[in-house]
């Protein structure tokens, strides 16, 4: 299995769907792991068929791979922007 990990912060947050709507249509063993590392927590943000990790405050993009990693439970990890 391999572990797509995706962060995305305040602006990405409509492209980060569409992201995971593609990255869900392939055809291997995967999870998929979303990081907010979003600012404004405000508004309630959900997909289906992935993890959702969140944490407080926008750390970028290290701490939210980190984050991904950290959670992830695949062999291999790839790593995805959100745009």
């Amino acid at each position: 299995m391999i572990s797509i990990v995706i962060p995305f912060c305040d602006k990405d947050t409509e492209n980060v769907k569409k992201t995971v709507e593609k990255v869900s249509s392939f055809n291997f063993n995967k999870e998929i792991i979303v990081v907010d590392d979003r600012n404004d927590k405000s508004v309630d943000f959900s997909i289906p068929n992935c993890k959702i990790i969140e944490y407080s405050g926008n750390k970028n993009l290290f701490e939210a791979r980190r984050m991904g990693y950290y959670y992830s439970t695949g062999a291999n990890i790839w790593n995805i922007d959100a745009d």
